[in-house]
């Protein structure tokens, strides 16, 4: 399957930060959308609705960057 099928269905999902992000590292995915060339997923802190970020997907999918899921802290440190 494209990847552009699939980005849509991350959409309500959870991720994990490695590093702290507008003092947050937890966020949810509240859409994705086609930034030119490249797909972007905008992302509320799961504790604080107010702060959003946009990050291009290739970048949410790199697993050294982000987790998917509600990672603790420790886990990251493995």
């Amino acid at each position: 399957m494209a990847l552009s099928k699939q980005l849509p269905l991350i959409v309500g999902t959870h991720f994990t930060s490695a590093v702290e992000r507008l003092g947050w590292r937890h966020f949810r995915v509240l859409h994705v959308k086609r930034d030119g060339k490249k797909w972007a997923a905008e992302l509320a802190a799961s504790c604080d609705d107010q702060k959003r970020l946009t990050v291009f997907t290739d970048e949410l999918l790199d697993a050294s960057q982000w987790t998917r899921g509600l990672t603790l802290l420790r886990e990251l440190k493995k």
